[in-house]
């Protein structure tokens, strides 16, 4: 790992943090890059909550396809900070964030136990960045990261991509409604009908 980062920590997820990770893969996948998402929902584990949103053409080699994946780390960031200020919560892509992220993508599995649980980065609050927002980055987040763009300039621009979606009010309030929707259903699927009812998308024509 990069030089002066301390070992790797494991995050456990919420509910909520569940919710809005998903909702970031969701948000960015069908109305940042226009994909067809046919279903998001959350589920409880032994130990905590996990996610899962089903993106049509997501093992395209394309950066695009990084930015779906760094989404959630970002979203449940962003939500993260506001449950501690509900007015200074703009969160911050520093360059130790981005060696964070490239370090568990390249290394993830040979991280023992720590992709199944995600590894937990802490993402600065500003404007005084005397607070963190902890967040994870799972193994299937990383599994999804095409092999030609996994690198620290793509990683970089997608953090910052999704980070700009997140301190954008309009933007914003269309993530925290979806995942509001996804904590509704229960564990149940919302599937793309939903899903673009949610976001302001009109269905695709056959």
């Amino acid at each position: 790992m990069p030089d002066g980062q301390p070992e790797p920590k494991e995050k456990e997820l919420d509910e909520a943090e569940a919710a809005y990770h998903e909702a970031g893969h969701c948000y960015v996948a069908a109305k940042d890059t226009w994909r067809l998402v046919d279903h998001v929902r959350i589920f409880k584990q032994k130990k905590g909550w996990s996610g899962t949103t089903g993106v049509q053409n997501a093992h395209e080699q394309s950066p695009s396809v990084t930015t779906i994946a760094v989404a959630g780390l970002v979203t449940e960031a962003k939500f993260v900070a506001i449950q501690k200020d509900t007015i200074n919560n703009q969160i911050h892509i520093s360059v130790n964030i981005v060696e964070h992220v490239e370090d568990y993508v390249k290394k993830y599995k040979s991280l023992s136990g720590v992709g199944k649980k995600g590894r937990q980065i802490d993402i600065p609050i500003l404007p005084g960045m005397d607070q963190v927002a902890e967040a994870s980055i799972s193994e299937d987040d990383a599994k999804l990261m095409p092999s030609l763009y996994r690198n620290y300039g793509t990683i970089k621009s997608s953090l910052e991509h999704v980070t700009s979606i997140c301190n954008t009010p309009a933007k914003w309030a269309m993530i925290d409604k979806l995942a509001k929707a996804i904590m509704a259903a229960k564990g149940r699927k919302l599937h793309l009908k939903q899903i673009n009812h949610i976001l302001n998308i009109p269905l695709p024509e056959y």
